[in-house]
């Protein structure tokens, strides 16, 4: 997957961030603007390197595409989101929705 050079400068930035310890990240950017292709290239990364990345969305539809998207390219991901017939948490990489990650911080942190 080629990067076009905007794309590059945002993977740049991301993996600054990585490398400098941010382990939570956002990259905002406009509508077709290739969001999906910088974490595809990032996430292949992090596969190889036997990582995790989890990869939100907003809703169950833009779910389905990028993991349509992440298989096509060989990255085996599961879903995070109510019955979803991709769920498997052991995968190291998990595309979610929002709205299925919003009930889980409401818990409070456990102490040992």
């Amino acid at each position: 997957m080629q990067l076009r050079p905007y794309q590059q400068q945002q993977d740049f930035e991301l993996r600054k961030g990585i490398s400098l310890g941010a382990i939570i990240q956002m990259l905002m950017s406009p509508t077709g603007s290739g969001k999906t292709e910088v974490a595809k290239h990032i996430i292949a990364g992090a596969q190889a390197k036997n990582r995790r990345a989890w990869f939100i969305v907003d809703s169950v539809k833009l779910l389905d595409q990028t993991l349509e998207r992440f298989y096509k390219d060989g990255l085996v991901a599961g879903a995070i989101q109510s019955d979803h017939p991709c769920t498997d948490y052991r995968k190291p990489i998990q595309v979610a929705t929002i709205q299925s990650l919003r009930p889980r911080l409401d818990y409070p942190a456990t102490s040992d």
